[in-house]
């Protein structure tokens, strides 16, 4: 079904790209088959981060290039404060990283690391509700609550005002090592 809803949103652009159905810890492709390879703001969907980042690792050609992208924890939060609130809203979502451990998960993974970019960014709550919240039949008081009982770091570290807080996209690209 997801194969055919991508379809239906590529227009007429999948016509020339090819949609498989795979396993993101046994892609079917062999070792070395990509120059080029995107994460983009998936990583936190994935049970096992390092067994998906060596498969991507797998596939890339030596030399290749790696980007990943997505919203990240604040370096200094040290008490899951993101995760925890992703995952009140979501069911989905969740698995956040820093981006000091997306580094080191990409360098365990024979990745060097060229360059990292982190995007401050401002999240109106309705935004937040209308993104995620509402496919899971979560309701905004839900939200509303949950950054109430928000601790003055965690509160500073993001934020967090009376109808938005300030969230962070990490973008970092890497070279496949020889």
């Amino acid at each position: 079904e997801m194969l055919n809803l991508a379809r239906k949103k590529m227009g007429s652009i999948s016509k020339i790209s090819d949609l498989l159905l795979g396993d993101i810890e046994f892609l079917p492709f062999r070792n070395g088959s990509f120059n080029l390879l995107l994460c983009i703001s998936t990583l936190h969907y994935f049970s096992s981060p390092y067994a998906a980042l060596m498969e991507f690792s797998r596939v890339l050609k030596k030399g290749g290039i790696f980007i990943y992208a997505d919203v990240t924890i604040h370096e200094m939060d040290t008490e899951g404060f993101m995760d925890k609130l992703e995952k009140a809203i979501s069911a989905a979502h969740g698995g956040y990283h820093r981006p000091s451990e997306v580094r080191s998960l990409m360098e365990k993974c024979g990745v060097g690391v060229a360059k990292i970019k982190t995007i401050l960014y401002r999240k109106s709550y309705e935004s937040l509700i209308e993104d995620k919240a509402k496919y899971f039949n979560i309701e905004p008081q839900t939200l509303q609550e949950f950054l109430r009982r928000a601790t003055r770091k965690q509160s500073a570290l993001y934020k967090i005002e009376e109808n938005t807080m300030t969230l962070f996209y990490t973008i970092i690209s890497g070279l496949k090592k020889e």
